[in-house]
């Protein structure tokens, strides 16, 4: 089920289907963008991922080094284009589920 999840987060981040990756979260859910940024509710959440339909020609590649019954820590690279330039970056999440393969807390660190 994580690499399901991880998956499907993929793909909806690379098709820009924001409503489809905020279906991946509880309601529940703790949110953290940066260790210092926590986004309170679903609607800030929907705003903070808007930016994804700027960038262009977006990569993503994924590795769970860590992993128990409910958790995963995951090495997370995006690439992607923006205003003619290359961006990339490298991020590790701490990812929990509840019972029904939603996360319900999400903490990300850049790299």
């Amino acid at each position: 089920m994580k690499n399901k999840w991880l998956n499907n987060f993929k793909n909806f981040w690379l098709e820009n289907n924001i409503e489809l990756v905020l279906n991946l979260f509880s309601k529940n859910l703790e949110y953290f963008e940066t260790p210092y940024f926590k986004i309170i509710d679903k609607n800030n959440l929907k705003k903070e991922w808007s930016i994804i339909k700027e960038h262009k020609d977006k990569k993503i590649n994924f590795e769970i080094f860590l992993e128990n019954e409910n958790k995963i820590v995951v090495k997370f690279e995006y690439f992607y284009k923006k205003d003619w330039k290359d961006w990339k970056y490298l991020w590790i999440y701490l990812i929990k589920f509840d019972k029904i393969w939603k996360c319900n807390y999400f903490y990300q660190v850049w790299m």
